[in-house]
């Protein structure tokens, strides 16, 4: 990484650091588009704690393919 740009993480990691409510501020909303809903609707399965919440979701989100390679009981077990 170049020094310029090294600075400039580091000033804008300071700012943050002095000011925690603008980072929080930024990820408080999830945008109304397509992939804010995917992800309030993934975010909402796994807060559940509810497998078969999360098992609907998995199967209605995830692509046939990638759900051949890893199905559904696997993906709600961790990869053991």
């Amino acid at each position: 990484m170049s020094r310029p740009s090294c600075i400039s993480i580091v000033a804008l990691f300071g700012v943050f650091l002095a000011h925690p409510g603008l980072a929080a501020e930024a990820t408080d909303k999830i945008h109304d588009t397509p992939a804010g809903k995917q992800l309030a609707a993934w975010l909402k399965a796994y807060n559940s704690a509810d497998q078969e919440s999360q098992r609907q979701f998995i199967t209605r989100h995830f692509a046939a393919a990638a759900l051949k390679k890893d199905p559904v009981e696997r993906r709600l077990n961790g990869s053991r």
